[in-house]
């Protein structure tokens, strides 16, 4: 009996360490040469371009994904300012796979003469958190804040829009210091609507200090507007329908107020709709098919 106890107990450490040794590990560089320091970099499956993981390079352009599953994957970078470049599918069978030297390609775009003046650079990392200067930055022009955070390092925006900071969900958003306390689709709603041209700074904290509390332990995003010393109101409205297996509306609006130092800010937004998550899972391992599925359902009404 203590024979069989000590085999049981050998064989579950020996299916552990080798769980814990799947892993994808490699180094990212820019078109020029030089890392790709926290480039954004996703885990997809050939098929079907589904995402399995996320992460980001550090100051070498290393990256790694662990916990990993056989199967057949590829790559996808983005950097902002460098664009975003898919690499060759790949497949995975066990242990750690080690994929080497990746260079992105070069961005399409060319520009004309331009005069260099002194600026700050567009990602800074500080100690404590990533610092994106939105404003005077010739690669935000254009792009809305919901964008912006799409192409920062260390964030992703999944396919409904909800973002998550090294794959924590619940990040906690801030405006001018106030937090924005609204529903995920809420958020992204407004996020949209704000574009690249009324936003100063981003910082992107990953790990917050004592002073946030414990809800904001995923992360936090704080967005400092520009200063607009222009007296007037000002605001917009949007409207979206969207067709899926059953149909569904969105309403938003903002609108600002300014008089000399006084500022007023007021948002609104509501859902209908009935939303569906399904997830199907086909996993193979040691010539056995595992299949799962999982899904739900949310409900949303005028208010």
């Amino acid at each position: 009996m203590k024979a069989k106890l000590i085999l049981a107990f050998s064989l579950l450490i020996l299916r552990f360490s080798v769980l814990f040794s799947q892993s994808i590990t490699g180094y990212l560089l820019l078109s020029d040469g030089t890392p790709a320091e926290y480039a954004t970099i996703t885990l997809h499956q050939a098929p079907d371009s589904a995402r399995v993981a996320g992460a980001y390079a550090d100051e070498n352009g290393y990256f790694s994904f662990g916990n990993l599953i056989p199967g057949r994957y590829f790559l996808r970078a983005a950097v902002l300012g460098e664009g975003q470049t898919d690499f060759e599918a790949f497949d995975y069978f066990s242990g750690t796979l080690q994929l080497g030297t990746l260079r992105m390609n070069a961005s399409a775009t060319t520009l004309g003469e331009v005069t260099i003046t002194a600026r700050k650079a567009f990602i800074e990392v500080q100690a404590d958190k990533t610092v994106l200067n939105v404003e005077n930055s010739p690669n935000s022009a254009g792009l809305s804040a919901l964008e912006l955070l799409r192409r920062a390092p260390g964030v992703t925006v999944d396919n409904n829009d909800n973002v998550s900071i090294k794959g924590k969900n619940g990040v906690r958003v801030f405006i001018d210091g106030r937090e924005v306390r609204l529903d995920a689709r809420s958020l992204a709603a407004q996020l949209k609507n704000m574009q690249a041209a009324e936003i100063a700074t981003i910082d992107i904290v990953s790990n917050p200090s004592a002073r946030y509390d414990a809800a904001g332990s995923a992360g936090i995003i704080h967005i400092h507007l520009r200063r607009n010393k222009t007296s007037g109101t000002n605001g917009n409205l949007g409207f979206e329908l969207i067709q899926g297996i059953t149909p569904k509306a969105g309403l938003n609006t903002q609108l600002n107020h300014r008089h000399g130092a006084l500022s007023a800010f007021a948002a609104y937004s509501n859902h209908y709709g009935r939303w569906h998550n399904t997830q199907h899972f086909d996993r193979e391992q040691s010539g056995l098919t595992f299949l799962q599925e999982a899904g739900s359902h949310s409900q949303s009404r005028w208010n």
